[in-house]
């Protein structure tokens, strides 16, 4: 409970330090002394949560967006985040001050499960609140203020992975819950590259985490394994009203998974690469939802044994 209670603490202190410090009355704030940054933001991100609150304090869910060209589908682009349920404080507050809120609380969200994740690693108290104040502060995240569909992905990732690790030590139906809801929320938050990369890590930690088990039982982790594929598949099943659409519109669009390239337009005649993220990747060390070079050499710690593994 001393554990829980601090983490509790350090994720409150987070949201109120940005909604104190980090905020400003034309938000976004001046981060890096520069607007450059909040450029998708004001273009995009605010416009379509200002029409998104409208259309939901009138009783519509808006499938169609008339602002752009002819028009374009609205519910089918994930990055407008019409089915994330959070995204409804916008149906009741100005989109100023509902994302003031939702960054302030996913912000909270990330160093709680961070440290939650940390102490099912093994991590004491104060490791666990280190660990989740270091992700939450990261450059990474902080980075993607600008872009909220990324940064409430990035505060969603801690939970999938505790989560995972939850089902592997008590498999049942609540951990099953616990992955179903959690892979959801972090598909509905509209950025689906990161939760890729996010799955591909999680599920490679769990297939290593079930041959260890299998290794130390000598019996075949069924249950791990069961509880591990139904979380999976009903949490792509409450998110396939998202993500049908957003396949459809893949065929037409770049914009349908994250922008490839900022010179194109939203329909393009153009191949899907993501190939482009990877390449980003290798050249900077980092790229927009994926986590960076040195996270990617630090990841294998998390296997170690004993004292080492926590």
């Amino acid at each position: 409970m001393k554990a829980h209670g601090a983490l509790l603490a350090a994720g409150l202190a987070a949201a109120l330090g940005w909604v104190v410090f980090g905020t400003q009355p034309e938000f976004p704030p001046e981060l890096f002394g520069t607007r450059t940054w909040a450029g998708d933001f004001l273009s995009y991100y605010l416009p379509n949560a200002e029409y998104l609150g409208a259309r939901l304090s009138q009783g519509e869910l808006p499938l169609w967006d008339p602002r752009h060209g002819a028009g374009a589908p609205f519910l089918a682009a994930p990055q407008a985040g019409a089915l994330y349920p959070p995204n409804l404080l916008h149906a009741l507050l100005p989109a100023h001050a509902a994302f003031t809120a939702l960054l302030a609380l996913h912000l909270a969200l990330a160093v709680v499960a961070t440290g939650a994740f940390a102490r099912r690693l093994g991590a004491d108290a104060v490791g666990a609140v280190l660990a989740g104040l270091a992700y939450a502060t990261s450059l990474r995240v902080l980075g993607e203020l600008w872009s909220p569909p990324l940064f409430y992905t990035s505060a969603w990732m801690p939970v999938l992975f505790a989560c995972v690790e939850r089902a592997l030590v008590r498999p049942g139906p609540r951990p099953v819950i616990g992955l179903a809801f959690s892979l959801a929320l972090a598909l509905l938050a509209g950025w689906p590259y990161g939760v890729a990369i996010g799955a591909l890590g999680a599920g490679a930690y769990g297939v290593l985490r079930l041959a260890g088990i299998a290794r130390t039982t000598r019996r075949a982790p069924l249950a791990q394994a069961a509880t591990l594929a139904t979380g999976v598949v009903l949490g792509a099943a409450l998110a396939a009203p998202q993500l049908l659409p957003t396949l459809e519109l893949l065929r037409e669009s770049c914009r349908a998974l994250g922008s490839l390239d900022e010179t194109r337009a939203i329909f393009v005649d153009a191949p899907h690469q993501p190939l482009v993220f990877a390449r980003a990747l290798l050249r900077h060390g980092y790229n927009d939802g994926i986590p960076g070079l040195v996270a990617l050499a630090l990841a294998p710690l998390a296997f170690l044994p004993g004292a080492g593994r926590a």
